[in-house]
């Protein structure tokens, strides 16, 4: 979609290093624009804020979101994003990297990454953004969530551990998978074994969001770590298809 630079949002420099902006994201419905005000905080004065986590997709493909009477230009998967996650009656407070920071500021740039895992660790609750589901594999999404809560459920019980003990594990694998291992049976004659759980698996263990590289993981309050499949972890999803999203709770 065609830019409008005369509109663009100006983002108010960050007073010092301390300092980062959340988005007050405006109520509205599936089919309003996306409008929000931007507040810049520090720690101190933070509010009660959640951070979205997600691919950005591909970077030419671009949709508009109206800060302050202006424009920010984010990539369609952050917008539909932010049109599912808001409210229809209330404001949401959002961090979200591609708005939040100014992406035309290098050395704010530099320095906002650097305090990306504060920022994570101290928000309410990450949401992780998957898009809307693919109409070539309806429902798929939700018995992939299905499965892995199930099949965590199961390896937990096996090994004799909570979920909530595994924040303060890290590796995972090496420190409880493999020195139980043997506790464990192989996978085709554990009770969850089928093709379709399978198949389901490897759908949401290859989208883009658990393949890609991150030189950190959303981390509040429970971990998930993309690269490792079938750890042991436990989400909320917080609404159905088409739109996909998870809370970590």
């Amino acid at each position: 979609m065609s830019q409008s630079p005369a509109k663009a949002y100006k983002y108010q420099a960050l007073p010092c290093d301390s300092f980062f902006r959340v988005l007050e994201l405006l109520p509205g419905g599936e089919y309003d624009p996306v409008i929000g005000t931007m507040h810049i905080v520090d720690w101190s004065t933070v509010p009660n804020y959640e951070a979205i986590s997600y691919c950005w997709g591909d970077k030419n493909d671009t949709m508009p979101v109206h800060i302050d009477g202006r424009t920010v230009w984010v990539t369609k998967s952050l917008q539909s994003g932010l049109t599912h996650l808001r409210y229809r009656d209330r404001s949401r407070w959002l961090w979200a990297d591609a708005v939040c920071i100014n992406q035309g500021d290098i050395p704010e740039r530099s320095q906002q990454v650097n305090m990306m895992r504060k920022i994570y660790e101290r928000a309410r609750s990450v949401l992780i953004w998957l898009e809307p589901e693919n109409a070539d594999a309806p429902g798929m999404v939700m018995f992939a969530i299905d499965a892995v809560e199930k099949i965590s459920a199961f390896i937990c019980e096996k090994l004799s551990i909570s979920p909530d003990d595994l924040q303060s594990e890290d590796n995972i694998y090496l420190q409880i998978l493999t020195s139980k291992r043997h506790l464990l049976p192989v996978p085709d004659q554990s009770p969850f074994n089928s093709d379709e759980v399978w198949r389901a698996l490897l759908w949401l263990y290859t989208h883009p969001y658990f393949t890609r590289c991150l030189s950190f993981p959303p981390v509040p309050p429970l971990s998930i770590f993309p690269s490792r499949p079938l750890t042991p972890t436990r989400f909320r999803v917080l609404s159905l298809p088409p739109p996909i999203y998870f809370h970590l709770q």
